[in-house]
């Protein structure tokens, strides 16, 4: 009795090893993404945290050289300054003047048109990622209470 074998088990193996390799290779590859995807929010994060520290350093460079108590009319548009991190990074930074008007409403409470407020923004672009093609703008707003000078 002579037994032929139809190769029917080695070609059932060899399919299941296909599909096996299929999913190693889709699981291998989201993989890679998800480190792609956790490096470019680490980079993100860290992008955010020098545009907040760059808009730090412009308000506390403001306070020490008295620039917000200027009069009305030595304010320019916009100002640029340049500063440089621990790193040695430099750092711009923009400060905008927008105008003089009410102030927000705040807890403690006053008498209609005795205060008036200044308004500042000030932004920073920070550039980062890989090859330097992600961009972040961090904005701040300032206001600066003022005694009015018409005020009740």
């Amino acid at each position: 009795m002579r037994n032929q074998q139809s190769g029917l088990v080695l070609f059932v193996a060899l399919i299941f090893l296909l599909i096996i390799t299929i999913l190693g290779v889709a699981l291998l590859s989201n993989s890679a993404m998800d480190a792609k995807m956790a490096g470019a929010v680490s980079d993100r994060t860290d992008a955010l945290q020098a545009g907040n520290g760059v808009l730090g350093d412009v308000m506390k460079n403001a306070n020490t050289s008295r620039a917000f108590l200027q009069d009305l009319t030595a304010y320019p548009h916009q100002v640029d300054t340049s500063l440089t991190d621990s790193s040695g990074n430099a750092r711009q930074a923009t400060v905008e003047f927008k105008q003089e008007s009410s102030c927000p409403r705040s807890r403690n409470g006053s008498s209609s048109d005795v205060f008036i407020c200044r308004h500042f923004t000030d932004s920073a672009d920070i550039t980062f990622g890989r090859h330097q093609l992600g961009q972040l703008e961090v904005v701040n707003g300032v206001s600066q209470p003022l005694i009015s000078p018409t005020g009740s």
